[in-house]
C-alpha cells in the first residue's frame, strides 16, 4: 500500500529533524484549515488565501484552546511544542517538503513570540486564588513530580 504525499513528506522531515513527532505535523494542516475558515467567517480572508505566521499562530492558539481546553498545554508538551517558534519550525519543515507554501515576505521570525503558551493554555484554567497560594500549589506539584514545569 502506498503512502499519501503528506505522509511521505513527514517521513522525509522526520529523517532529518526528530524534534517533533509525526502527530505534531499532522496537526498543522488541520490548524491551517481551521484558521482559514475562521478568517473567512470573520470576513478577514486575504485575496490570495495566504496566512502570515502570526495569523497561523493565532489560529493554532484558537484551535488548541477550543478543542483541548485545559488539556492543550500537556498535549503540546508531549509533542515537544513549547512556543510559537516551535509552530514555525513545523511550518518551515512542511514548506521545505513542498506541503505548505510561502511568499517572499514570510520569515521564520514571523513565528517569534507571537504568544506565550503558558499564558494561553495554562493561566485561563487556573482557579481564582491568590498568587501565593497558586505558587505553593505549583511548588508542591513540582516536588511530587520531581522536576519543574517546563
Amino acid at each position: 500500500m502506498s503512502r499519501d504525499p503528506f505522509d511521505r513528506a513527514v517521513d522525509a522531515i522526520l529523517k532529518r529533524d526528530s524534534r517533533y513527532p509525526r502527530e505534531a505535523y499532522t496537526l498543522m494542516p488541520v490548524v491551517l484549515e481551521h484558521t482559514l475558515r475562521k478568517r473567512r467567517e470573520a470576513g478577514e480572508e486575504s485575496s490570495d488565501g495566504h496566512l502570515t505566521g502570526q495569523q497561523l499562530c493565532k489560529g493554532f492558539e484558537d484551535y488548541m484552546d477550543s478543542l483541548y481546553g485545559p488539556f492543550a498545554l500537556g498535549l503540546l508538551h508531549e509533542m515537544n511544542l513549547r512556543s510559537t517558534e516551535d509552530v514555525g519550525n513545523l511550518v518551515y519543515n512542511l514548506i521545505e517538503e513542498g506541503v505548505f507554501g510561502k511568499t517572499a515576505r514570510d520569515s521564520r521570525q514571523d513565528f517569534r513570540e507571537v504568544f506565550d503558551f503558558d499564558e494561553a493554555f495554562r493561566l485561563p484554567f487556573l482557579p481564582d486564588l491568590p498568587p501565593e497560594t497558586l505558587a505553593q500549589m505549583e511548588a508542591q506539584l513540582e516536588a511530587r513530580l520531581g522536576s519543574p514545569r517546563p
